[in-house]
């Protein structure tokens, strides 16, 4: 149970995805079914959640809006919950880049925040609009939240909560169906405190 001043956020990370792994900001391919296993396996039995927030792509949304009807929750759809854009690398693998790029891609894996992707989203741009939304999703204490999103928006969630560099953020190890809860206290007349329960485990 959360106190009145409490509210408790899980973070779900997707499951698999069809093509496989690669640089999949804005492509929209679904979940494997093994990715809706993963998904399925990570959370808890009864989470207990008021409600669920998802990013609007299908490899999140499929399975936040399957889970909201079955538990009769409301669903709220965020697209500032995206993954980031990743320009001239969407769709491709990281052997593909590293074969075509390698000085680029080391560049980007070592200091996200100085060296997008080309034509891709800034990290300064793409961590300002998630953190809109987790002020706005965190601001009424009191909830129990499911956020179901992908590995960049997270990372953004969690280094901030641990207080983090931006340019330390590829650091986290945050894998497919990757579940890390945070507890925030306090909210609506000042910045809440936040802290990480567990990370990558289960309920």
């Amino acid at each position: 149970m959360t106190g009145p001043r409490e509210t408790l956020v899980d973070l779900l990370r997707h499951g698999e995805v069809a093509g496989g792994a690669r640089f999949r900001g804005s492509l929209d391919d679904p979940l494997t079914p093994q990715g809706w296993r993963q998904m399925q396996e990570a959370l808890p039995t009864d989470g207990g959640w008021t409600r669920i927030v998802s990013s609007p792509l299908k490899r999140c949304a499929a399975f936040a809006d399957t889970l909201a009807q079955r538990l009769d929750l409301q669903l709220q759809v965020d697209s500032r919950l995206q993954e980031m854009h990743f320009g001239a690398w969407e769709g491709q693998t990281a052997e593909q880049l590293l074969a075509s790029e390698p000085e680029a891609v080391q560049r980007f894996w070592a200091d996200p925040a100085t060296h997008s992707p080309p034509q891709g989203e800034p990290l300064s741009a793409f961590r300002q609009r998630v953190l809109a939304a987790w002020r706005e999703l965190v601001a009424e204490p009191g909830q129990r939240v499911l956020l179901i999103s992908h590995g960049g928006p997270l990372r953004v969630i969690l280094g901030q909560v641990l207080g983090m560099p931006e340019t330390h953020l590829l650091r986290l190890e945050l894998p497919l169906a990757a579940l890390s809860r945070v507890r925030v206290q306090g909210g609506g007349d000042g910045e809440p405190f936040t802290s990480l329960v567990f990370h990558a485990g289960r309920a």
